[in-house]
This record gives structure tokens, sequence and C-alpha cells, in this order.
């Protein structure tokens, strides 16, 4: 497995920061847990949008966002899913 980026590197650390600071605040979200899953898709559309299904179908976690990545390369791929 590739290293992954330095600023793909900072935005996990980053994200993860955020979470950390709302799920340590009780006044934020009362009784929710938010937890991050990431998924190296190494910029490949056809990758990006099977692991995208995969997180949409799985019904053992709800899905509050999925956000994509510091690469447009995924953006048209999905973008058709999405809109149908």
């Amino acid at each position: 497995m590739e290293p992954l980026s330095d600023i793909t590197v900072c935005l996990i650390a980053g994200a993860a920061m955020a979470l950390a600071y709302i799920n340590s605040d009780p006044n934020i979200l009362p009784d929710i847990d938010l937890q991050m899953q990431v998924l190296d898709t190494k910029c490949m559309a056809d990758k990006a949008v099977s692991e995208f299904f995969k997180l949409v179908l799985d019904k053992t976690h709800k899905i509050a966002g999925i956000i994509g990545t510091s690469s447009n390369k995924h953006i048209p791929a999905t973008h058709y899913i999405l809109y149908f």
C-alpha cells in the first residue's frame, strides 16, 4: 500500500480533531458519537464509486455525510450517481 500524501494526512488529522472536539462537547450533539472512516480510492473513479455504494448500502451505521477527496477526479462519477 502506498503512503498517503502529506495533504491527505493533514486533512485526515484535521477531520479527526474536529470529530474529537464535537464528540467531547455534550452540548453540540448530545448522545451521538461521530466516527470517521477513511478509504483510499487512489484517485480512481470506479473504486470511488464502488466504495461509495458500499458505504451507502451498508445498513450497520448511519451515514451523516460523505466528504470527497483532495483530488477532483472522483467528482464526475459520484455526481452522476447522486443525481439519479
